[in-house]
Parts: C-alpha cells; structure tokens; sequence
C-alpha cells in the first residue's frame, strides 16, 4: 500500500489557487475575516484555472505513487524473486474537484469518492491496520468516505512529545527510512526520529471506529484488513 499526496506541489498549486481568488476579489470589499476568498459572480476563466491546477497536482501525485510502487516492485524482484505481474487494486486522491454532470462540483478533502463499483482504501497510521472496503453509493455522503481517522494531535505537537511512546513503537515494529543511524551526523540523527514522530500510532486517533461508522452508514463495508510488516518513510 502506497500512501503519497502531491508534495511540494500540491502546496504551491493552493498557493496559486489563493493567489487568483484573491486577485478576483471584489477591490474595496472588506476581506474575509475566515480568510477564504469566495469568488463573486460568474467567473468562468477563474474557475477554470483554479480546477486545473488542483487536476494538476492531482496528476502529479498518481503518477507520484505509482512510481513509488514500481520502485517497490523492483526492490521486491532483486531481494526476493522476480516480480514481473501485479494488479493496482485502488488508487484514488484524497483533496480533488469532482465535476458532476448537473454543473456543481463536490470538493473532497480528507475524503475520497466511493460509489458501488468502486472500492476505498481507508488507512490507518503506521502499525495499525489498514481496511479494503466496497462503495455502496451513499448519496447522503456525497458517494464519499474519510481519508483514515484522522489526526489526534498537530504535527507540530507530535515532533516534540510521546518520547516513550515513540520508542516503544520502535522496538516492536520496523520502520526503513533512507538515514544509516550507524553513520549518520548527530543533527540528522536527531531530526529524522522527529519526523517519524510525525505519523506515530499516537498522533492518530483509533481507525476502528472510524471505519464501524463508515459501515454503519452504509457508505463502504470491510471486505479486508491489511497489517503492516514494515513502513518504508521516505
């Protein structure tokens, strides 16, 4: 399983997209004391720019994983046995437009479309399952469901706390990041744990209850759980 978003580029297409709706903003208006700028009346081209620079950054991060699980495959065939078939079961974005065919869009964030037909991947942090769950097209839920459970605590939060949560979750599951701790410099040392930190099984809240109210609502059903062996953090 493969979990990546846009990166670096899905940041600066939302700068982009901020930087246009604030242009389009009505000259003289107070501005938005929430800080989101709407766009007023019909503005069609904006609209347009904005929808294509999420697709872009969209694009990016698809193709982005799929790198990502080819690389996978290569690793798998030179240590294991050669790898020469898979199957992509799902891969789907979490922050996207959809355009609908009556004109409106949905705008998912943190969600991702799933209708009958179709399957969702809800994730859980590292070490923690990880659920495979058919759509069954709930249009009350916008044919949507959740990206995980979510954070319990900021990121920023979690680099500097939960020392001796951390290690401990260390100690029993592995996690393969690109620093050589053996001979690595002191600061590097130092700053890639913090990082780790980041996505630490207790910086997320629980997925088993994100994923009962998932099913009890009739937007997707678990047909499988996956269980982590390993992590491998860029």
């Amino acid at each position: 399983m493969v979990h990546s978003g846009s990166l670096s580029i899905g940041a600066t297409a939302g700068f982009h997209i901020d930087a246009l709706l604030r242009q389009a903003y009505p000259k003289g208006l107070k501005k938005p004391h929430s800080g989101f700028y709407p766009l007023y009346g019909n503005e069609p081209e904006i609209i347009r720019k904005a929808i294509d620079t999420m697709g872009n950054a969209i694009n990016f991060a698809s193709l982005n994983r799929l790198m990502m699980e080819l690389m996978t495959l290569r690793a798998l065939s030179e240590s294991i046995r050669d790898v020469t078939r898979f199957h992509m079961i799902y891969d789907a974005g979490h922050n996207y437009i959809e355009r609908l065919e009556d004109g409106s869009v949905i705008h998912r964030k943190g969600a991702c479309r799933v209708r009958s037909g179709e399957h969702v991947i809800i994730p859980g942090s590292m070490g923690s399952g990880s659920f495979l769950m058919p759509g069954l097209s709930n249009e009350d839920a916008l044919s949507s469901a959740c990206h995980g459970a979510g954070r319990a605590f900021s990121r920023g939060r979690s680099m500097k706390a939960f020392e001796a949560d951390f290690e401990a979750f260390l100690k029993e599951f592995m996690v393969v990041t690109p620093v050589d701790f053996d001979t690595a410099r002191s600061d590097i040392k130092m700053k890639k744990p913090a990082e780790l930190r980041q996505e630490a099984p207790s910086a997320y809240k629980a997925i088993t209850p994100a994923i009962e109210t998932v099913k009890d609502s009739g937007i997707a059903t678990p047909v499988a759980e996956f269980f982590s062996l390993m992590t491998v953090k860029a």
